[in-house]
């Protein structure tokens, strides 16, 4: 089995390379190959060379428009490179926590669901969010993944909603796993150390990891998300990648 894993970046090559390690520590019997783009003219292909050979690294030295609009030129301009049948695109900040990750989202595409996500946005129109999106090539190339405004310059859609549009507009079946993000009061109690252990507080709100978990309730999934642009958070998501065994 082929996949490939996209990967937009933007001046974030420890966290980048963190993802990608995890990602083939528990990849299993899947063969991966990773496409990074990085919109910046920062180049640590030496780095992931040390992981993997199975890389395509291109760069953007002149960057985009920035934010979303960076994740998505990056994913587009990846889109021709894209040779496997199946695809998994995600954020840098992100992690696989349990062997055989992959197999847990093609179980329930071949289950029928041409999309699966591991986080549904709570705003816009709920899409399946671009922290982690499995979904086969041929829905990856049915449509542009670009951010969209309204009349009144609002984010109608943010990156990679799109497909989750083309999916309802399609009648395809989609699926998104429980996560502490959408379901944390289902979730947060189930799961032990360190997946339970707030990462800061805000407003005197703990805060938490965004973690997938799989249908037996078991972390397969991870994304840093909020704060991935400060350093000192950069410290706790490693020495929390390596207490899972991650790293």
């Amino acid at each position: 089995m082929n996949i490939d894993v996209l990967i937009p970046s933007k001046k974030t090559p420890d966290l980048t390379a963190a993802a990608i390690h995890s990602f083939d520590k528990f990849k299993g019997d899947i063969n991966l190959r990773y496409l990074i783009y990085e919109n910046s003219s920062i180049d640590f292909s030496d780095t992931i060379k040390k992981i993997t050979p199975k890389f395509l690294f291109l760069t953007n030295p002149g960057g985009h428009k920035g934010g979303s609009w960076d994740n998505a030129h990056a994913i587009e301009e990846l889109k021709p490179h894209v040779t496997a049948p199946y695809c998994f695109i995600c954020h840098s900040d992100t992690a696989a926590l349990k062997r055989g990750w992959l197999d847990i989202f093609l179980e329930k595409y071949h289950n029928g669901n041409r999309l699966v996500g591991v986080r549904e946005d709570n705003g816009r129109i709920n899409a399946l969010h671009s922290s982690g999106l499995f979904l086969d090539k041929e829905l990856l190339l049915s449509t542009p993944c670009w951010p969209q405004l309204d009349s009144q310059s609002s984010m109608e859609l943010d990156v990679t909603d799109s497909y989750t549009q083309y999916c309802r507009d399609n009648n395809l079946p989609y699926y998104r796993f429980k996560s502490t993000f959408n379901d944390w009061e289902e979730i947060l109690p189930l799961l032990a150390e360190p997946f339970n252990v707030p990462t800061h507080y805000k407003n005197g709100v703990a805060r938490y990891y965004d973690i997938a978990v799989d249908d037996s309730l078991s972390p397969f999934f991870a994304h840093l998300g909020r704060g991935s642009h400060l350093p000192e958070r950069h410290i706790q998501w490693y020495n929390f990648l390596h207490d899972c065994g991650a790293l």
